[in-house]
């Protein structure tokens, strides 16, 4: 009995829509609405460390770790891609961003489709609240 009251209770909830567990894409408007001109802190649950950076609106980004202060280029696509640019290197990191539950992951999207987890996201501030800046 108590089999068939939990399958019809599952049911229901995916037959409403009342999912807890849904997790929405950000399009390209959402995402800038989070990160430009804000303080961001996040962990990378993937190498455990905590980074608070500053998401400049002239596409620059600046961060610490660990007690060092590094920048970057940043820029949001149409595509809904964040992406993290490393010039010296000729690379970027181009990632999306999915809201759940009311909280915000990055994710890196493998070749063949699979979502990997790389970034929880835990405080939005506006302003660069840590006055950050790059020092020659």
């Amino acid at each position: 009995m108590k089999k068939i009251i939990l399958a019809s209770a599952t049911a229901l909830l995916l037959l409403t829509g009342i999912n807890h567990a849904y997790a929405e894409k950000l399009d390209a408007a959402a995402i800038k609405a989070l990160f430009i001109g804000k303080t961001v802190t996040s962990y990378h649950t993937r190498k455990d460390f905590d980074v608070k950076a500053y998401y400049d609106p002239d596409g620059t980004v600046y961060g610490i770790r660990d007690d060092s202060i590094w920048q970057r280029h940043w820029e949001i696509r149409d595509d809904g891609n964040i992406c993290i640019i490393y010039k010296e290197r000729d690379k970027e990191f181009c990632r999306i961003i999915k809201k759940i539950d009311g909280k915000y992951y990055k994710y890196k999207v493998k070749g063949n489709g699979n979502e990997i987890r790389v970034i929880e996201y835990r405080q939005f501030e506006d302003g660069n609240t840590e006055n950050y800046k790059w020092v020659e």
